[in-house]
């Protein structure tokens, strides 16, 4: 039958108020295409508009010429739903990679110290104002170092002199991850056991310093300036 003819008269069995007319259609034989969908099929024409009540054809049919023909066309269900199992995988590893860069970030460094922030300027010279004199002896002077050989840690160590002249130890340790409080014991040089301090980094305008709890508020401040003269 030629198509022209085929069309023509779809057109007219339309306007005459029968039935839709199945279109043949020519398709590619394929595996996912040939499955037997008779719920799709009452959902687009109704049981009722059937021609002659038939039922969907099964699957296309070969001609001799190599062409594959059918009544029935399957939607893009399968399409669909391959799309959506693709979108939903390909934004769950965006998600994943996000949540992993965060967790990354997050969890931070201390090389078996535990604080996460850069604390690394704690270390160095520190003034301390009960002691300290401005006359070029290191009366008042104290050396703290977060550092086990080369690899930061949770233990600081602070070396010290009142007098110039004799020199003592102590050690303490961060109390917060982020590395903003600390305590030290102070008992081996008469003060207290765990004295707990508050460390600030230095800013464009102010040196870094450490207030200690101990009822005066005493501050240290870190001596940037390279040399005691």
């Amino acid at each position: 039958q030629n198509p022209r003819d085929h069309n023509h008269a779809a057109a007219r069995h339309r306007r005459e108020g029968g039935a839709p007319r199945i279109s043949r259609v020519v398709v590619t034989l394929n595996a996912n295409m040939m499955a037997d969908d008779s719920s799709t099929y009452s959902k687009l024409y109704g049981d009722e508009e059937r021609p002659g009540g038939a039922q969907p054809p099964a699957a296309a049919t070969a001609t001799s010429g190599g062409d594959a023909c059918s009544q029935y066309v399957p939607t893009g269900r399968n399409r669909y739903i391959a799309f959506t199992l693709a979108l939903v995988v390909f934004l769950g590893t965006i998600i994943g990679v996000i949540v992993a860069n965060v967790d990354s970030s997050s969890s931070g460094g201390g090389g078996g110290g535990g604080h996460h922030v850069d604390v690394s300027d704690i270390g160095g010279l520190w003034l301390d104002p009960n002691h300290y004199t401005d006359d070029g002896t290191m009366k008042g002077t104290r050396f703290i170092s977060d550092y086990y050989g080369s690899s930061s840690s949770s233990t600081i160590t602070v070396i010290g002199t009142d007098d110039g002249s004799s020199y003592w130890t102590l050690y303490g340790q961060y109390t917060s991850d982020d590395g903003s409080k600390l305590t030290v014991n102070f008992e081996p040089k008469g003060g207290p056991k765990d004295l707990s301090g508050r460390y600030s980094a230095a800013s464009k305008i102010a040196a870094a310093t450490i207030i200690w709890d101990d009822g005066a508020n005493t501050t240290w401040a870190q001596d940037t300036s390279g040399g005691l003269c």
